[in-house]
């Protein structure tokens, strides 16, 4: 799993080089089959581009505020943490985001090809 930091979530909206750095990071990622999960989602709009990115995981303030309570173990109760708007979000998150197969590599694939085994023989 690879965490994505929350210094660059929250500006995504706003700066090209957060964007490009976590869309290299998915790409890096994907590439090694790991997971991924952003942190510090406060916005639908951060959600999507998240989404959009193949972000994996979500977590931030836009789908639940901290509390002590523990509401998610209250039987019938799994959605009551998550702001209205936030529910068409998790129907975007939750839908088949993949590639088409006719996309160039991304990065992860640059450098997995980088980083192949060479054989000396």
């Amino acid at each position: 799993m690879v965490k994505i930091d929350g210094e660059f979530v929250k500006t995504l909206a706003e700066r090209p080089n957060s964007r490009l750095f976590v869309r290299t990071l998915q790409s890096f990622a994907d590439g090694l089959g790991l997971k991924t999960v952003a942190e510090y989602v406060e916005t639908s709009e951060i959600a999507e581009i998240l989404n959009d990115y193949g972000v994996g995981y979500l977590q931030g303030w836009y789908f639940g505020r901290p509390t002590p309570e523990r509401p998610w173990l209250i039987p019938g109760n799994a959605n009551r943490t998550l702001p209205a708007d936030a529910l068409p979000a998790l129907e975007i998150l939750n839908s088949d985001g993949g590639a088409a197969a006719d996309e160039e590599p991304g990065i992860a694939a640059m450098v997995a090809n980088i980083l192949r085994p060479i054989r000396l023989n």
